[in-house]
This record gives structure tokens, sequence and C-alpha cells, in this order.
């Protein structure tokens, strides 16, 4: 005797769901790796902010205006190495210290006058491109 089984529509669509989710996690893990072994630094130095999707909002003023540093490494440069000679070591500083860097380097930037004006904000251009760099990679 053949036992004949029933596929409801519900069970169909799970079976399609549970698939694609497998197959879209599978596809999901190297990509996830990939970006953060390119980008290392990058999320080192967002590990310095504390809310990041205000900075994110920020981050996308900040990139309309000025499009020409929507990319990762350059930010990533801009931040580490300012015009003011601070050259902060990413790779070798610890989350607490790099805070406290990046802190020094936003008064620079005010006694430099490196600002910028953002809804009425004024904020630290090293400030400001750490939010663009939350804005590209969150």
């Amino acid at each position: 005797m053949i036992k004949t089984v029933y596929m409801t529509r519900r069970l169909i669509l799970r079976t399609i769901v549970a698939c694609v989710g497998i197959i879209g996690l599978a596809g999901f893990r190297p990509a996830l790796a990939r970006m953060q072994n390119d980008n290392t630094e990058a999320l080192k130095l967002l590990a310095t902010l504390r809310d990041l999707d205000s900075a994110k909002i920020l981050g996308r003023e900040y990139l309309q205006i000025t499009p020409e540093e929507a990319n990762i490494n350059l930010l990533v440069k801009l931040i580490s190495t300012s015009q003011h000679l601070m050259t902060i070591d990413i790779d070798s500083t610890s989350t607490i210290k790099l805070r406290k860097e990046i802190t020094q380097q936003l008064q620079k930037d005010f006694e430099l006058n490196e600002i910028i004006n953002l809804q009425g904000w004024i904020l630290a251009k090293t400030e400001v491109r750490l939010c663009a760099l939350s804005a590209l990679l969150v």
C-alpha cells in the first residue's frame, strides 16, 4: 500500500523559507567575514561611538554635502591622519585609548577651526567623518 502525503500551502511555504534562509546565511557568512577583514580599522573606529543610530543620521547628512568622502578607506585615512599631524595607530590601540585619542583630536579640530555646520550643529570634522563611516558600514 502506498501512503500519500499531502502538502499544504503552509508546509510548502515553510520549506521554501527554511531553504532560502539556509542558503542566505551560507552566502552571508563569507560576506560578513570579508567585510570584517577588509574593514578592521573602520570597525575599530566605530566601536568608539556610543550611539550608532544618531551617528548614521549625521553621517548621511555629511555625505550628502561631501560625497567625495563616501569611501571607507578614505575616511579611515582622514580620521587617523589629520592635517594637524596627530596620527592615530588604530591597529595597536585599545578602544578606550582610541576614544581618548579621538577626543584629543576633536579638541584640536576646534582649535584649528576644522569644523563643519551640520543641521545647525557645529561639529569637528573628525567627528562627522566618524559619523559618515557609520553611515557607510552600519
